[in-house]
């Protein structure tokens, strides 16, 4: 584990932080009484991050509608992160309609135990989901390898929303359609 790095766990409030963005100033507390999909990745210009990023930009729209909002990170320059949405755009016709936080000084990604056991230079594939009242109440981590699957994001969201809403528990494989409980 990195130095500094917090280990943050499932109930645990999120840890505020002000950065800066694609999107200009951001600050964790404007997102209060949305629920969060905040996500890391290991940098720009990688075809991974590429095809992730071209999925959650499709799939936008869908998460707005469920009062929730998504945020990127990498330890990549703001400068960085506007030059490879453009390259992006210019490739798939794809506008990456969310933030990405340029945390150059690691200070978010070390909170968030977002940087590489092995690199610590680099953020791993992590993915905080935060209720509104910004209470983590999921969180996946994957390696940097290998690309998260968008639909299991959108999925694990739904059922965050319900359990949240209803207070009961989601079988195995629960799908918003079945509506489905324990």
């Amino acid at each position: 584990m990195c130095e500094n790095c917090t280990n943050l766990r499932i109930g645990d409030n999120a840890p505020r932080f002000i950065a800066n963005s694609t999107n200009g100033n951001l600050k964790l507390t404007d997102y209060i009484g949305k629920w969060v999909i905040f996500f890391s990745y290991p940098g720009n210009f990688n075809p991974t991050c590429n095809s992730e990023f071209i999925e959650f930009s499709k799939m936008h729209n869908e998460i707005k509608k469920r009062n929730c909002e998504l945020i990127a990170l990498s330890i990549d320059s703001l400068q960085s992160h506007l030059m490879w949405i453009n390259s992006i755009y210019n490739s798939s016709g794809i506008k990456v309609p969310f933030p990405i936080i340029a945390d150059i000084d690691m200070s978010i990604s070390k909170k968030y135990s977002m940087i590489s056991p092995e690199n610590n230079f680099q953020t791993l594939r992590c993915v905080y989901f935060l209720s509104p009242t910004q209470k983590i109440m999921a969180i996946l981590h994957y390696p940097i390898e290998n690309g998260r699957n968008t639909g299991e994001i959108l999925r694990l969201l739904d059922a965050l929303q319900f359990t949240h809403a209803n207070g009961i528990h989601t079988p195995v494989n629960w799908l918003p359609e079945n509506r489905k409980s324990f």
